[in-house]
């Protein structure tokens, strides 16, 4: 998997480009975050429309991601790929409260649906 950061006035974009899937990719967006934690942005976008596979240990790690960012006070957005009746749509989605955890898949689903 490819990180590309892009720095636009007060947002950050991680551009996540591939197969986010457990192992090296896991480890390649972790350490993208917690430097920008480290660096003190104000505003993550993590861009997932350049993803052609996740796993379960991927999804986790984007709402990992989301909590560790915001525990630092940084808000975080999610730039997906949505269906529409008009077609496919890049839309910009603000996360809200994630729980610590899902029991199961189906909560998992239940949250980002």
């Amino acid at each position: 998997m490819q990180v590309i950061l892009d720095q636009k006035e007060k947002t950050t974009t991680v551009k996540l480009v591939g197969r986010l899937l457990k192992g090296k990719s896991l480890r390649q967006l972790q350490g993208a975050v917690d430097n920008l934690i480290v660096l003190g942005v104000k505003n993550i976008v993590l861009d997932l429309t350049g993803l052609t596979l996740i796993d379960r240990r991927g999804m986790s790690e984007i709402f990992d991601c989301y909590r560790r960012a915001t525990e630092n006070d940084i808000e975080v957005s999610l730039l997906v790929y949505t269906s529409t009746e008009e077609g496919v749509t890049v839309k910009l989605e603000k996360l809200g409260n994630v729980p610590e955890e899902c029991r199961n898949d189906a909560d998992g689903i239940l949250l980002i649906g």
